[in-house]
């Protein structure tokens, strides 16, 4: 089933832009600057492309004015250095008018349902329930209900506003955690957009990388790494007890956690004291953590778990299907 997270049969780009030019009543050109035709992804009810929004009049009027640094030294270093402290892209600012002309091009994601989509949807669950209603009739309830859920589904609209309300929700408790940003003006019923988080990789994709960097540490194959790993999580269940992994306070990566941490504050602070004030003056380059250091298996659990968790027991508004597509 690990096909349908993101990688069904897509449709073709004359049908993409035929729901995009339909939704905005406009071609698709005065819309996006640019479009990726090849999709990122595609799954049940739509699928997603990358692309590039054309600036808007009040964006190219700032383009011509004067650079003007409006962030107080203070407020620069508290939203871009817990991020730089482990190389990671900071939280952008609301009001941060300081960005250059060059960064005007805002990169985004378009989510694009297909055509029918909805009605297919439809007709396939009436068809199930009327067999239900004669072969299985305690079904049908479920069924009803699985119905009048799937409809909020259909509308990008409510997912906009949802993933908004999402974001804003762990913006504070969980500052290290990015969700995109929707831009709700350009969300319609068929079409949804979003800040583009590259780069960034699959968790899945991420996971497979890393068991082939161990395996090859080892000197091993990928199947005989997991054949290893196999067996010895088999003779642990067998003796009673569960096969415990590392912590996520494993000391190996907190002292690479602590280095990387300690040489990208020097960078930073050299970049936002000196360096951003002095044209000409060369910024250092800030370490990713996520090269030099393993992944922490369990401290991706525990954030998930404590995410989605405070999601639901705090919030009452959560990611109801987090899957890894």
């Amino acid at each position: 089933m690990e096909v349908l997270q993101n990688n069904v049969p897509h449709q073709d780009m004359d049908s993409v832009t035929a729901t995009i030019e339909k939704s905005y009543g406009k071609p698709i050109h005065e819309v996006f600057a640019s479009f990726d035709p090849v999709p990122l992804g595609a799954a049940s009810i739509g699928q997603v492309h990358r692309a590039t929004l054309k600036p808007s009049p009040e964006e190219l009027s700032n383009s011509t004015q004067t650079n003007t640094i409006n962030q107080s030294f203070i407020n620069k270093l508290l939203n871009y250095l817990p991020f730089s402290l482990f190389g990671l892209q900071p939280l952008k600012l609301v009001n941060d008018d300081s960005t250059s002309s060059t960064n005007q091009i805002k990169s985004v994601v378009v989510k694009i349902q297909y055509p029918e989509v909805e009605d297919k949807f439809q007709d396939d669950v009436l068809c199930i329930t009327n067999f239900c209603k004669i072969a299985q009739p305690e079904h049908v309830k479920a069924l009803h209900e699985i119905q009048k859920q799937f409809r909020s589904e259909f509308d990008y609209r409510l997912e906009g506003q949802n993933l908004e309300t999402v974001r804003k929700n762990l913006l504070i408790p969980f500052p290290s955690i990015i969700v995109p940003t929707p831009y709700l003006p350009l969300c319609t019923k068929h079409v949804l957009v979003m800040e583009d988080l590259s780069p960034s990789t699959k968790l899945t994709d991420g996971l497979r990388a890393e068991e082939g960097k161990i395996a090859r540490l080892r000197g091993l194959t990928v199947e005989e790494l997991r054949k290893e790993i196999k067996i010895k999580n088999e003779a642990t269940i067998a003796c009673g007890r569960p096969r415990k992994g590392p912590s996520a306070e494993e000391m190996v990566i907190k002292i690479l956690e602590i280095q990387v941490m300690t040489s990208n504050m020097k960078s930073q602070l050299y970049n936002t004291c000196f360096a951003s004030w002095f044209p000409g003056a060369t910024k250092h380059k800030l370490i990713d953590f996520r090269d030099v250091a393993p992944l922490n298996h369990a401290r991706i659990i525990d954030d998930l778990i404590l995410v989605h968790g405070y999601e639901v027991l705090i919030d009452g508004c959560f990611n109801g299907d987090p899957h890894p597509g």
